[in-house]
Parts: C-alpha cells; sequence; structure tokens
C-alpha cells in the first residue's frame, strides 16, 4: 500500500474507533511499513470484516488486521483453486463428449476463435 492508502485505512480506522489516536507523522509510517506489498482493497476489506466479526469494541491492532489480510488472500487462493478445478473438470468433459483430445479440443476452439475474428 502507498502513503496515502495507509492513510486512507488509518483515518479509516478512526472513524470508526474514536477512541484510535493517530499522530499522522508517526502512526501512518509504521502502518505503511507493515502493510507494504499488501493490496489496499484486501486492507479494507479485512477492515470490513473486523467490523463485522470483532467481539471487542476496540480498533483492530496492525497484527490483527494483517492477520485477517493473510486470511482473505489464502480463501482467495482457495477459492481459485476450486474454480480452476471446475475448469478443467468442464475441459475433460468436453473431451469425453467431444471424443476430442485435449489438443483437439484447444485447436477446434482457436479455430472458433479465428472464424469469429476473437483471436
Amino acid at each position: 500500500m502507498t502513503i496515502q492508502e495507509t492513510s486512507q485505512l488509518v483515518f479509516k480506522i478512526a472513524a470508526l474507533h474514536p477512541q484510535f489516536k493517530i499522530t499522522p507523522d508517526v502512526t501512518i509510517p509504521a502502518w505503511a511499513e507493515i502493510f507494504s506489498g499488501v493490496a489496499f482493497e484486501d486492507a479494507m476489506q479485512a477492515l470490513i470484516q473486523f467490523g463485522k466479526i470483532s467481539n471487542h469494541p476496540f480498533p483492530p491492532s496492525s497484527s490483527e488486521l494483517y492477520g485477517l489480510v493473510k486470511e482473505i488472500k489464502k480463501q482467495r487462493a482457495i477459492n481459485q483453486k476450486f474454480l480452476d478445478q471446475q475448469k478443467r473438470l468442464r475441459i475433460e468433459h468436453q473431451c469425453e463428449d467431444s471424443g476430442m483430445t485435449l489438443e483437439q479440443l484447444k485447436q477446434f476452439n482457436r479455430s472458433l476463435m479465428i472464424k469469429a475474428g476473437l483471436a
């Protein structure tokens, strides 16, 4: 995340939790260091998730929020793996149904794309 994105995240936390005190020249760079390499959307999603599941009235610590970001990424990877498996199964069924090998099916799909002007 950029400094600007980290600033947005920190001020959003302060808006949700008024007891969260910010010293901009200290708080924002500290959080930016922890969240470097994290997508802003993932951090905001983690903050929203924290607000929905938290059992205490306190703002999230950077480690709590970072942990939720890791869980979000893990779940996204699991979901993607599931989608990839579903795609593979659909392709296998297409091969079985058509009597084509995977390579033949790929070539057939490529020729359809060319005819449709999409390749």
